[in-house]
């Protein structure tokens, strides 16, 4: 059984595109 490693890049890149949507939500409901 090997240790499962995290993974903190997807992570992040989850983070921004939820960032970018919110971002984008706010410029269409302007």
């Amino acid at each position: 059984a090997e240790p499962r490693v995290p993974h903190p890049p997807k992570f992040s890149i989850e983070d921004r595109f939820g960032e970018w949507r919110r971002k984008l939500k706010k410029e269409l409901t302007q």
